[in-house]
């Protein structure tokens, strides 16, 4: 691991902490979701309860564009501190260059467990470990297994509720495997009457890169009591490959 690597990891910790002591937290109320933002919530969904969240993202880059369709997460709370995950494979569709790849992505399965409730000053903390296996098609599939977990943290603090996300594993979404961190911060809010709109920065880096920071936006409205539907864009600032992006999406819990 390189330099800016060991000194990310130093840094990134602090970074995703740095509003864990802002206040108490006050549990929400309503079915909530780890979509559309990158920051995922400590809080696994209720015991016996099923929620399936799913979406289209189009990527951009310099040198090609990316649209995947599916993106979709199956929760199912199995205790009251835990829910089993699984990623069901999406549909893949990149133009690297004047060359044209489609196929299904790699699927995968984890869990949620809920650390603290955040009693008092203490946040409320999550931990989420997942493994990717390499099952995609040929020109999306992984060179072997990717393992990642992520500590995720949340407050709720009047107007504001700040999620921050550490994550640490070796899915870089490029097929080939190699050690990636990251961290984030996502604030969320209430602009409107059955809005929820987020602002979000997160920064991930890997052995072979540079830190690259994204900045992003978007929302969540309710239809019904179980469904939710999201939509969201992002850009990335300073070095790197600057990537943007669009997004949209539904979550169903029965």
């Amino acid at each position: 691991m390189n330099l800016r690597s060991r000194s990310f990891l130093a840094f990134a910790p602090a970074c995703a902490f740095a509003l864990a002591a802002v206040s108490a937290h006050a549990q929400d109320e309503g079915i909530q979701a780890d979509r559309p933002d990158f920051t995922n919530g400590p809080d696994p969904v209720p015991v016996h309860a099923a929620q399936i969240e799913m979406g289209w993202a189009q990527e951009h880059t310099a040198s090609d564009r990316r649209d995947s369709y599916g993106l979709a997460v199956l929760r199912w709370g199995i205790a009251q501190r835990m829910e089993l995950r699984g990623e069901i494979p999406s549909w893949l569709r990149g133009e690297p260059g004047p060359r044209l790849d489609s196929g299904f992505g790699d699927a995968g399965f984890g869990a949620k467990f809920l650390l603290s409730e955040g009693r008092g000053p203490a946040p409320r903390l999550g931990l989420i470990a997942d493994v990717d296996l390499p099952s995609g098609s040929k020109a999306f599939k992984s060179s072997g297994a990717g393992y990642n977990a992520t500590l995720a943290a949340e407050h709720d603090f009047g107007i504001l509720d700040a999620s921050a996300n550490v994550l640490l594993g070796n899915d870089d979404e490029t097929g080939e495997r190699e050690w990636t961190t990251g961290a984030s911060l996502s604030l969320g809010f209430a602009p409107l009457r059955k809005l929820d709109a987020f602002a979000e920065w997160y920064v991930v880096a890997s052995q072979q890169s540079s830190p690259q920071n994204v900045l992003d936006a978007g929302g969540t409205v309710p239809v019904g009591k179980y469904f939710l539907v999201d939509a969201s864009a992002g850009t990335g600032v300073g070095g790197g490959d600057s990537p943007w992006f669009v997004g949209a999406g539904g979550t169903w819990r029965w």
